[in-house]
């Protein structure tokens, strides 16, 4: 399986609402690091989110906002 791998907050989120699941998160450095899998589309919404050409809804969004806030935030037991 190809994964991305990401520290960058928003990237992760807009991999979260673009429907990537997330495989792993590492938490054992100061930030964290998502782990995505890798699909057909994930390099065309990696150039679109530099570029700043991508279109959202906002409550969807936020809601993958919080979605991988919580995933930081979680313990694991």
């Amino acid at each position: 399986m190809c994964m991305h791998k990401t520290s960058d907050f928003l990237e992760a989120v807009v991999f979260r609402y673009t429907g990537h699941k997330i495989v792993f998160v590492d938490k054992s450095q100061k930030r964290a690091e998502f782990y995505f899998e890798h699909s057909f589309d994930t390099d065309q919404i990696l150039e679109e989110y530099r570029k700043r050409e991508m279109r959202v809804e906002p409550q969807s969004f936020y809601l993958c906002e919080r979605e991988i806030k919580n995933e930081i935030y979680k313990t694991n037991h």
